[in-house]
């Protein structure tokens, strides 16, 4: 039947449609990557921004030895845990930009079959100032520790509603 074909076709137009808007325009960097040959099918500005790229060309049909963001064994430890669980969820990766600044991301990453063929769609939040701001939490109770227990001056802390002592 030719108007259900079309109908169908109009489906799946404004289906790709709706799809490319939530990939281009989502604050999350996202990548679509090709399973077999683990090439860059495409990725979204978000990407290209976290990561230091101007243009598309330089990261899509490359693979990720080509594009060099994350190190060879940590891009091994995330295929072989896709490998074994079929997806990868929220996984801390250690990564670089392209200028070479250290970061953290926080990937997720599910098969998804695209014109017959199999892909990775991968998404990602930049961890980097998290990380860093944890960093600085620890070493600031680090260093309150070591501060109270090693004072000359006798001190305690004390629960503010209860008056409970706590240390």
């Amino acid at each position: 039947n030719v108007t259900e074909r079309k109908k169908l076709e109009t489906e799946v137009k404004e289906s790709n449609a709706r799809f490319l808007a939530i990939f281009q325009d989502s604050p999350v960097g996202m990548v679509i990557t090709n399973k077999q040959t683990k090439k860059y099918a495409n990725v979204n500005q978000t990407f290209l921004d976290t990561f230091g790229f101007k243009y598309e060309h330089e990261v899509v049909g490359k693979n990720g030895e080509e594009v060099n963001i994350i190190a060879p064994e940590e891009r091994a430890r995330v295929y072989e845990i896709i490998r074994e669980r079929g997806d990868l969820l929220h996984e801390e990766i250690k990564c670089h930009t392209k200028s070479g600044k250290q970061m953290t991301i926080l990937m997720s990453t599910n098969s998804v079959e695209i014109n017959g063929e199999f892909h990775l769609l991968s998404s990602f939040i930049d961890m980097s100032e998290k990380k860093m701001l944890e960093q600085e939490v620890k070493k600031s109770n680090e260093r309150f520790v070591r501060l109270f227990y090693n004072s000359p001056i006798g001190m305690s802390l004390r629960d503010v509603e209860t008056s409970e002592c706590k240390m």
